[in-house]
């Protein structure tokens, strides 16, 4: 279990590190580094809506202010070697994602600063 901040974070730090990159020179970059630091900065708000979520509840996937990375973490990964999955997102289009995405925001995430 990883305290909600801390995922946050590394999530933030994977968007930046690795993400933005992808569109690099363009406004889109702008557009994703933008909406990271907001997400960041409102994750509180965002945090306590998913907490009470009775499907994340019934999952016992977060308890508390922890959320168990590990275990989405595996099953992402093990459905991410299955094959790459492309998510239309707002704004930037369409994104194709691997494996080795969820394995670097995991990463991200075990290496961030933040509550432990």
């Amino acid at each position: 279990m990883v305290h909600y901040k801390k995922v946050i974070q590394g999530i933030v730090n994977y968007i930046d590190d690795e993400f933005v990159s992808r569109f690099s020179g363009s406004w889109k970059a702008w557009a994703i580094g933008g909406m990271a630091a907001i997400v960041a900065a409102r994750a509180d708000t965002a945090f306590s809506e998913l907490r009470d979520n009775p499907a994340l509840k019934a999952l016992g996937l977060i308890d508390g202010e922890n959320i168990d990375i590990d275990v989405i973490y595996a099953e992402l990964l093990r459905q991410a070697q299955k094959g790459t999955a492309t998510v239309e997102m707002p704004v930037v289009g369409a994104v194709t994602f691997s494996a080795a995405d969820v394995e670097s925001v995991y990463r991200h995430i075990v290496n961030a600063k933040g509550a432990a």
